[in-house]
């Protein structure tokens, strides 16, 4: 359980009248909203001279991409400090689930689709499921309808990396569509210390994102995206070659990823009611030397999500939210090996997770808001449920310039 409290003014350039989507899955004023989510938008990376997600991250005060192989250079992303196994990454305002995704969940998405970075710091388990403990970061691509026709964005660093990133919108009928293909490389070898050890690991990426958006005859948005990913990434010492991959001749740590995402979030076509399903699918295989060790292994994540938005009046909005995400695991290891009866099978880990959420926000009045919620989820491999419940207050004057907030979750 984790409280959160906090008084601050709000500058003038502080925008409270920008629409979220983190934190309540419909778009909505952020100055009604109990919960602190920072919003941080394309031009605001673009004054600070960032061009890629990674360095947007670290412009974020309380993330960090921390690298955790030392060697091949394996980082994920942090909240406050926390492991990344507890931040939830988001793509669209849906989630990356999995081990993996918080690792490989927003590699290779170009800078120039990017329409802004929500962030929520801090327990957000009742709405997200356990992976959002310590909270969630939601990249928002930019709307097929508004973008660009063409960008290309070509860039060559002072450490000899080099990329290559090209986005097209377009238009097929009554839907828009958004592509984007993105190539990275870094292929020298720099040892500044003189260890003998690459410094930096060598990289190749290659990566296709293709999102569509479209609206139903209610005028009630929805899209479907999909996206591919591979990657070698390989450190070591400074004579290692690729035949010696696996073997002993020269120590080094080479990752060879192949992961295929497909997502969508629709709004049913019905008059008279809010209701958004959800769904998602991720593969993931990695084939991992690690000196003579090797290391293989598939993981597969999907959820599916549907959520009901009910307004009681002009002072509650309630949201009750069904889900159901499972997770199954492989690799060549004892970790997925049955021994029960003397014989060694191959048993991949299958954990599901179905899980109910109900989240209020209570308006009393412009001043007072206050947000409850509950979600209660089932882990079939651990057999026991998981309760996580919430409870938010914010307080802002009438000026819109000073606030407090009081949270706990």
């Amino acid at each position: 359980m984790v409280l959160q409290s906090t008084a601050q003014t709000l500058p003038d350039t502080f925008n409270l009248k920008e629409t979220i989507i983190t934190g309540t899955y419909k778009e909505l004023r952020r100055e009604n909203f109990a919960i602190p989510v920072e919003i941080y938008t394309a031009d605001y990376f673009k004054t600070n001279n960032v061009y890629n997600l990674q360095d947007a991250i670290r412009m974020i005060s309380g993330l960090q991409a921390n690298i955790d192989g030392g060697v091949d250079g394996a980082a994920d992303i942090e909240i406050n400090g926390m492991e990344g196994t507890y931040a939830l990454v988001m793509l669209d305002g849906a989630p990356i689930t999995g081990g993996t995704g918080n690792l490989y969940g927003l590699m290779g998405i170009p800078m120039s689709i990017i329409d802004r970075i929500e962030v929520i710091k801090g327990p957000s388990s009742t709405l997200y499921g356990t992976e959002a403990i310590a909270g969630v970061l939601n990249v928002i691509t930019i709307n097929p309808a508004r973008g660009a026709k063409v960008a290309v964005d070509a860039r060559l660093s002072s450490y000899l990396e080099n990329s290559l990133d090209v986005a097209a919108c377009f238009k097929e009928g009554k839907a828009n569509g958004l592509f984007s293909a993105s190539v990275y490389n870094m292929n020298y070898r720099w040892d500044f210390n003189k260890d003998n050890f690459m410094d930096i690991p060598l990289q190749n990426r290659i990566a296709l994102f293709n999102k569509w958006s479209f609206r139903n005859k209610y005028q009630k948005s929805s899209s479907v995206f999909g996206r591919y990913l591979w990657e070698q990434r390989t450190g070591g010492e400074m004579q290692f070659k690729k035949s010696m991959r696996g073997t002993d001749e020269r120590y080094a740590e080479s990752i060879i990823t192949n992961r295929v995402e497909l997502m969508g979030n629709f709004i049913l076509p019905i008059a008279t009611a809010d209701v958004n399903l959800m769904f998602g699918f991720s593969n993931h295989n990695s084939d991992a030397t690690y000196g003579l060790t090797k290391f293989r292994n598939t993981e597969r994540n999907g959820y599916l999500q549907m959520t009901y938005d009910y307004k009681i009046g002009k002072i509650s909005d309630l949201l009750i939210g069904l889900v159901y995400r499972f997770n199954w695991y492989d690799d060549n290891l004892l970790t997925t090996q049955d021994t029960t009866d003397g014989k060694n099978r191959n048993k991949p880990i299958v954990n599901q997770f179905p899980a109910l959420f109900l989240q209020d926000m209570i308006h009393f009045n412009e001043n007072n808001e206050v947000l409850v919620g509950l979600r209660i989820e089932y882990n079939t491999y651990f057999t026991n449920v998981a309760f996580a419940p919430r409870f938010d207050y914010k307080w802002m004057d009438s000026k819109k310039k000073n606030e407090v907030r009081f949270g706990i979750g």
